[in-house]
């Protein structure tokens, strides 16, 4: 245990001063340096620095086949007095290379993270995970906006609906008031057709008035003309459905009276024709 803490001790320093170690201390203490090469001969010191990451694997393998070799190429005996600082120079110098390895690989993580977290794959993953994570922040919003979408559409629907109602309503109050005016229209018409024909009829009436005088007193010129004889015959003769009171004949050709002539029951204008030309 002393000779792992003395041992953790002087890595702990060539960690920190970069590779250098002033091990002179560990004299003024009244204690004496370990041998090197019995440390790395034990395999229980070995397997306890390996175990608590002071030394990897893969440089303790290397430190043992350096070690080997160099126990072989040179017998050393058993290293006591001032041999023993040259013989853990030897091993510190070795541990140095195992330190450095160690600190130039850790600079190799440190290069290889910083690399992977400015441009490397890692910081492609971090960058394809925003996008993801922005997608679906994208789906989400797109996912409200369609249903706000569908939502306006409905209402759309609606107010078109309520709109073609109102177009309707419309056009039928406007049919609706066409119709009443051409119905007024129509009236207005009428009211003037109705009081043009009025006028009409009474101008009619008042012409109609005068032809009968006239026509009376044209009748009674002929007849003083032409001296024309009047005489009574029998009305059992005469057809049955003849309304006038006196029965009158020319040459057995049966005329009206003049005062019925113009009546509204008179003769027809032929038969009064007839009689008057057969004179």
């Amino acid at each position: 245990t002393d000779e792992l803490a003395l041992f953790a001790r002087y890595v702990r320093q060539m960690v920190e001063g970069g590779g250098e170690c002033d091990h002179s201390w560990a004299l003024q203490e009244g204690s004496k340096l370990p041998n090197p090469m019995s440390l790395m001969k034990s395999q229980v010191f070995i397997d306890k620095l390996v175990r608590t990451g002071w030394i990897s694997e893969r440089h303790y393998s290397e430190m043992s086949s350096a070690s080997s070799s160099y126990g072989s190429q040179r017998n050393i005996p058993e290293i006591k007095g001032p041999q023993v600082q040259t013989a853990s120079d030897i091993c510190w110098n070795r541990l140095r290379t195992v330190v450095f390895a160690i600190r130039s690989t850790r600079e190799n993580l440190e290069n290889h993270k910083r690399q992977l977290e400015s441009g490397g794959d890692l910081n492609h993953l971090v960058v394809a995970h925003d996008i993801a994570q922005q997608i679906q922040n994208l789906e989400i919003t797109i996912a409200r906006r369609q249903k706000m979408v569908e939502h306006l559409k409905r209402m759309c629907t609606k107010k078109r609906i309520v709109l073609m109602k109102t177009n309707e309503h419309v056009m039928e109050k406007e049919n609706q008031f066409d119709l009443q005016s051409g119905l007024s229209n129509l009236q207005a018409k009428c009211d003037y057709g109705v009081s043009v024909l009025d006028i009409r009829r009474k101008s009619l009436n008042v012409f109609m008035q005068i032809a009968s005088v006239r026509r009376k007193v044209l009748i009674e010129d002929v007849a003083n003309i032409l001296r024309i004889a009047v005489r009574a015959v029998n009305a059992s003769k005469e057809e049955t459905d003849c309304s006038c009171s006196t029965k009158d004949a020319i040459c057995s050709l049966h005329l009206p009276p003049l005062m019925e002539l113009l009546s509204p029951r008179g003769h027809q204008a032929m038969e009064v024709a007839s009689a008057l030309g057969h004179v």
